[in-house]
């Protein structure tokens, strides 16, 4: 039986009891209109992802882009596998086809929504502290986490996955692509900094990652993403908005096709790098 190197008494095979932590920091704080404000968007944030996951284009692109990079470059039987930023287990249920995976997020509900779906080999942990032994995984994933204002220092981070990584082991991020990007939607989803692609890849070649892959996503639906945020940042500067994110239902037409579209795009990307997109995705291998 495989066993994981958990520090010890920090291991969980349920969700732990509401207000529990690891990692060091507490739950969002509360006490005032702006933090609450900000705790209630995450949730219905979440809300939203869980009910669109399965079937909204963005998500099924993702997950036809990790899967064919997967394929190509590490292949099944992984071993061990941790997520960090889970959010809610969709992209869990693909990796548990690679290995042995285990979830981490610091949103309880989050962890709820990713038990619901994949099991109980969830643990809320803090990603800037993470409650893990080093060598205890062969791939690390870390989908769109990066990005995000509770990431106090992304290259800590990246430095925490290199030591939680097996000899030859495999750091594979997606994250969001290009800072004049940022519009409302960003507020919604709380992003403090959106990559380019050499500058992600550099931070984690500092920290003894051989790079394998390195490409933009969403290369082919770009054109209207940044019309859409550059429309949006235009009509901010005319006054309030509500904020709000970009993820929302699709017409089942509309969904199809862009479906299709991304889906010849994820098998582009076995051959070239898309050049440029709205997310990049990025695969290391520890040196």
């Amino acid at each position: 039986m495989i066993s994981i190197s958990f520090e010890p008494a920090k291991k969980y095979n349920t969700f732990p009891k509401t207000g529990q932590t690891l990692g060091g920091r507490d739950s969002l704080p509360t006490g005032t209109e702006e933090q609450r404000f900000l705790k209630a968007m995450q949730e219905t944030e979440y809300d939203t992802m869980y009910r669109l996951e399965d079937n909204h284009w963005w998500f099924q692109a993702k997950r036809n882009y990790v899967r064919r990079i997967l394929d190509i470059y590490i292949g099944r039987d992984k071993g061990r596998i941790l997520d960090l930023g889970c959010g809610t287990g969709r992209m869990l249920a693909l990796l548990k086809t690679y290995g042995r995976v285990f979830g981490v997020d610091y949103h309880d509900r989050a962890c709820r929504f990713s038990c619901r779906r994949t099991g109980p080999r969830i643990v809320r942990g803090d990603a800037n502290r993470l409650p893990f032994k080093p060598g205890s995984f062969e791939l690390v994933s870390a989908f769109d986490l990066l990005y995000h204002q509770g990431i106090l220092d992304d290259e800590q981070v990246i430095g925490q996955v290199h030591e939680l990584l097996a000899d030859g082991g495999y750091f594979l991020v997606t994250d969001s692509a290009w800072d004049f990007l940022k519009s409302r939607h960003d507020l919604a989803v709380m992003t403090r900094h959106r990559y380019t692609v050499g500058e992600l890849a550099g931070k984690m070649e500092k920290h003894r990652f051989e790079i394998l892959k390195k490409t933009y996503l969403y290369g082919l639906t770009f054109p209207l993403v940044a019309a859409s945020r550059l429309w949006d940042k235009l009509r901010l500067g005319r006054g309030p908005l509500e904020v709000r994110s970009d993820l929302k239902e699709t017409g089942p037409r509309l969904n199809a096709l862009v479906r299709r579209v991304l889906s010849w795009e994820a098998r582009l990307i076995e051959r070239v790098n898309i050049p440029c997109g709205s997310s990049l995705m990025i695969l290391g291998r520890k040196r």
